[in-house]
């Protein structure tokens, strides 16, 4: 059963952070928060280094993972964006310095899934990927992407969600930070009476953010990690929250990860096409 199927009808929120007000009750509203009863991550995690601040010139923000030293895992609606003139945003990478601060890249192409759709119901096949100008620091361990999902990992794995979003629910105003954060959270199966599944066929992971332990807006884009031996692999890229018994806490309900390995065909395309559109690019100059 897909997810977004069952969550059809119920007010959504996307997770792209933006600048003024939210109004509660919103389809797709982009508001401004955060990942929820977690804590920042030190700069000693070489492996947070991999996690990324994506800015884009509208001031919306969204979280990101580097899977190659210049390519990022992110969601389409982080950077299928038109500004208020309906003209293409501009976005810029932020990159964790070992000792801390950020480096900054320039973006040179994008490429969001081609059945990318955002409707009154959902977002669907919300994944994408962003080509940096240039590789980011070779020495930042580089994300996992995992090819497989089973039903027994899902009760003995850890799972982390990881976000630059901050730490209160969508309509509380608070100060944009810079600052990655992560909490464990809990994979369901389970919504409102309605039952999904986690293997390799679920196309979208959900999340449990009752005990408000969880994504918000400024996470979206961001990894759902699972504990792999002594490191972690994307398994989930944050696309939506949604708390069908109170539309003025939307994410203290439920939140959904696009699934990287129901996707990991597209990933492996992507990868192959942005590639050879940035040696094309190359050989033009």
């Amino acid at each position: 059963m897909r997810l977004l199927t069952a969550l059809t009808m119920i007010s959504m929120l996307l997770l792209a952070a933006c600048g003024g007000s939210p109004t509660p009750g919103d389809q797709h509203l982009e508001g401004t928060a955060e990942i929820m009863g977690g804590k920042p991550l030190a700069d000693q995690e070489a492996w947070a280094r991999a996690l990324v601040l994506i800015e884009a010139s509208d001031g919306s923000r969204c979280t990101g993972a580097l899977i190659d030293h210049d390519l990022v895992l992110t969601a389409s609606h982080c950077v299928d964006l038109l500004d208020e003139n309906d003209r293409r945003v501009t976005l810029k990478v932020l990159v964790r310095k070992a000792r801390g601060g950020f480096d900054t890249f320039r973006t040179t192409s994008t490429r969001t899934h081609e059945d990318y759709a955002l409707t009154r119901t959902g977002a669907y096949n919300d994944i994408a990927l962003i080509k940096l100008e240039h590789p980011a620091d070779f020495t930042i361990p580089l994300m996992k992407v995992a090819t497989t999902l089973e039903e027994r990992s899902r009760r003995s794995s850890k799972f982390l969600a990881v976000g630059y979003g901050k730490t209160k629910d969508a309509f509380v105003a608070e100060d944009e930070e810079r600052v990655l954060r992560s909490v464990s959270v809990k994979i369901t199966t389970r919504m409102q009476g309605r039952q999904t599944t986690f293997n390799d066929q679920t196309d979208m992971i959900l999340v449990d953010q009752r005990s408000q332990r969880g994504i918000c807006s400024g996470d979206s884009g961001g990894p759902l990690l699972r504990r792999e031996g002594s490191g972690f692999e994307i398994v989930g890229v944050a696309n939506l929250v949604t708390n069908p018994g109170n539309q003025q806490e939307p994410c203290s309900g439920y939140s959904a990860y696009q699934s990287v390995v129901y996707q990991q065909n597209w990933l492996n395309r992507a990868r192959f096409q942005i590639r050879e559109e940035a040696r094309g690019q190359t050989n033009n100059n």
